[in-house]
């Protein structure tokens, strides 16, 4: 992300879809569907501060896990993406197998 920068201890998260298909072909409105709780981060505000612990530590492009209602929706250029405070991340995924 070029053209946005969070402010502060902000971070801007792009959400890992959730396919609003069953497994038998039915359509899911979105009204009906619960946020997925992963985002891979595109943009670090400039007061995030980043662990000593390797395993912790946010970076762009990381995959985070945040609670389910927080942060605010943000359209930027008529696509949607999250930001978060710093605090309401609460883990950094690694494994390739929790997100599928």
């Amino acid at each position: 992300m070029k053209d946005l920068y969070p402010t502060d201890d902000r971070i801007l998260v792009e959400n890992l879809a959730d396919d609003n298909k069953t497994a038998g072909g039915l359509f899911v409105p979105d009204t009906a569907m619960t946020r997925n709780q992963l985002g891979t981060v595109l943009a670090l505000g400039p007061k995030v501060t980043t662990s000593d612990d390797a395993d912790t530590v946010i970076k762009v492009g990381s995959v985070i896990l945040f609670a389910n209602f927080s942060g605010i929706e943000v359209i930027y250029e008529g696509k949607k993406y999250l930001m978060f405070n710093q605090k309401d991340v609460l883990a950094v995924v690694h494994s390739v197998s929790l997100i599928n």
